[in-house]
């Protein structure tokens, strides 16, 4: 890879100081600043939410959702995030999404595994009534 290539392009540039300046402004709490963050970056976001979301996963829960509690555990963080680039902000949004599908799998895996497990006292009963020496 080239210098060259490596060197953001200006109006990359340009993108990159208005994020940093966004993230401060956000960090120093001016709500006006994280809506502009994160209509910035909410399509990036959207589009690693759906390539990252399991067919299973897609059949129990909304993208959308998923994409609304990754922005914010992104508000929730801001204060500790320290970013120096664009790709570190992308990074940071697609380890908060890819912690939240960890987590809704967890959780969905959670509840079928529970429900598969779930058996009537009345049928415990009965095997053990059934398995008694007489």
């Amino acid at each position: 890879m080239s210098e060259e290539s490596a060197t953001p392009e200006p109006d990359e540039q340009q993108e990159l100081l208005d994020s940093l300046d966004l993230v401060r402004q956000a960090q120093e709490g001016e709500l006006a600043a994280y809506g502009e963050l994160f209509a910035r970056y909410y399509t990036r976001v959207q589009a690693l939410v759906r390539k990252r979301m399991n067919p299973e996963l897609r059949g129990e829960m909304e993208s959308v959702d998923l994409l609304q509690e990754a922005m914010l555990d992104a508000i929730r963080g801001f204060s500790a995030f320290e970013v120096r680039s664009r790709p570190e902000l992308v990074g940071w949004f697609a380890r908060i999404v890819e912690n939240n599908l960890r987590s809704a799998a967890r959780h969905m895996h959670a509840q079928k595994r529970d429900r598969r497990r779930e058996v009537p006292l009345e049928y415990v009963s009965a095997y053990m009534e059934q398995s008694e020496p007489h």
